[in-house]
């Protein structure tokens, strides 16, 4: 078994990069519960947090919707 190593996402070049390991691994179809589906898992979560953080969706004011 090999090991992948992931890193966190710090920069805008660093989520460039995790969203294209995500494409090449959806590509990839990984198995369930295998390595590659792991390593898609972590790198999802990494990019959602980056995105949270550095990109939030602002939600307007319902009666603003609304208008």
């Amino acid at each position: 078994m090999s090991t992948v190593t992931v890193t966190p996402i710090k920069t805008a070049l660093d989520y460039q990069n995790a969203l294209r390991r995500i494409d090449e691994l959806l590509i990839l179809n990984p198995a369930p519960h295998s390595e590659l589906d792991d390593e898609l898992d972590v790198i999802s979560t990494l990019v959602h947090a980056y995105e949270q953080t550095h990109n939030p969706i602002i939600y307007p004011d319902p009666i603003d919707a609304i208008k």
